[in-house]
């Protein structure tokens, strides 16, 4: 099957073919991705990209949290299955309002579930990051905050003097400019931010197995970063895609 994430920045397009009992070895095969489209002619290019690479006969899944893209790709492809908390199986929903929860969370929540662990905390570091936490078999919540690159996006947007700075690895030193002080700054603050939260809220819930994902994970997890994670988390930034496949069935 052909899974696309569709999230609030970026899209991602794989092929999954089997997902067993073990999401963390699945094999999954990126085929693209890219910004988010928008309008008529973002659309089309997506809907061209996904024939292109598409299987006669391959059923296309998606989890999305962006609706105007979710309806193009419906209104534009057959065989198209949406997969969202009414898929869910496997661990129980404690949330207040599934319907207002983003079905990326209930995918990730589906492949933890799928490793066989009853209880487990995902975080999840793309335009936001999230924390949701698996417990006892059931999706209890989480915690939503702003990812680090949308966090030093809005500080460059909303300060009068001060302009963007892209979210990069930087050396823990300060800045000798304003541009150096707000890369370092930025990617710092996000890194420890995403590490402290992790580490703290994992110790509360009894220290259960922890999953880092989204797209920032590879840069949350490099030891360069300095994040101080712990040593038998599980890095997988495919852990969404592999979760939309198992509540596709």
């Amino acid at each position: 099957m052909i899974v696309l994430d569709v999230g609030n920045s970026s899209v991602t397009m794989a092929r999954i073919d089997t997902v067993g009992e073990r999401p963390d070895i699945t094999p999954c095969f990126r085929l693209g991705g890219g910004p988010t489209p928008t309008g008529d002619a973002g659309y089309e290019d997506l809907l061209r990209a996904v024939t292109d690479v598409r299987r006669e006969n391959e059923a296309v899944v998606v989890v999305s949290v962006v609706p105007a893209v979710t309806e193009a790709l419906l209104a534009g492809l057959a065989e198209v299955r949406v997969v969202d908390h009414r898929d869910v199986s496997g661990f129980a929903v404690g949330v207040d309002d599934a319907t207002a929860t983003g079905a990326d969370r209930f995918a990730n929540m589906a492949a933890a579930a799928a490793m066989g662990w009853s209880s487990a905390l995902v975080v999840d570091v793309g335009t936001a990051t999230t924390f949701d936490v698996l417990r006892d078999g059931v999706f209890v919540g989480g915690l939503i905050a702003p990812g680090p690159a949308m966090a030093a996006e809005a500080l460059g947007d909303r300060a009068a003097r001060l302009t963007p700075v892209p979210f990069a690895f930087m050396p823990l030193v300060p800045g000798r400019g304003t541009s150096e002080a707000m890369s370092a700054g930025s990617f710092h603050v996000g890194i420890q931010g995403v590490s402290g939260v992790l580490i703290s809220l994992r110790r509360s819930l009894g220290d259960p197995p922890v999953v880092l994902t989204g797209g920032l994970a590879g840069l949350v997890a490099d030891p360069a970063a300095g994040a101080g994670l712990p040593d038998d988390l599980l890095v997988d930034q495919d852990w969404t895609l592999k979760g939309a496949a198992l509540l596709a069935g």
